[in-house]
């Protein structure tokens, strides 16, 4: 062994997942979230479709209303982090559009003491795209 990575323990007060992905049926980018994170987002599907929402994204040049990301929060009883929620939300869209993104998913995003970690991030780039 070369190294040992060493991390602090976090106190978990909410787990949930967040998922920006481009949905072939739609034809068009989908951001799917639900509070149940630390488990496969279509699973939650699966077993608590009423714990999952979507937020399909017609036009990709268009800023996303933070209004809309507000409310989004709202769904998933978010009060004390609703916003912080929120902005989150708009900067993954953000990424998910600059970096050409197919997928962008981060489950389980974490809230511990009033911030948000990645609990664990996935990212599939269009090959298409890696010129730029």
């Amino acid at each position: 062994m070369h190294s040992i990575l060493i991390q602090e323990k976090l106190t978990v007060d909410r787990e949930f997942a967040v998922r920006i992905a481009y949905d072939g049926k739609l034809q068009m980018p989908v951001i799917t979230y639900t509070a149940q994170g630390g488990r496969p987002i279509l699973w939650v599907e699966k077993e608590h479709p009423d714990q999952v929402f979507k937020i399909p994204i017609e036009d990709v040049t268009k800023i996303l209303d933070m209004r809309t990301l507000l409310k989004a929060a709202e769904n998933l009883d978010t009060m004390a982090c609703q916003s912080s929620l929120a902005f989150l939300m708009k900067n993954l869209w953000q990424c998910f559009i600059e970096r050409d993104c197919l997928h962008l998913e981060i489950n389980p995003l974490i809230y511990s003491n009033n911030k948000f970690y990645a609990g664990h991030c996935f990212v599939m780039v269009d090959e298409d795209a890696r010129f730029r």
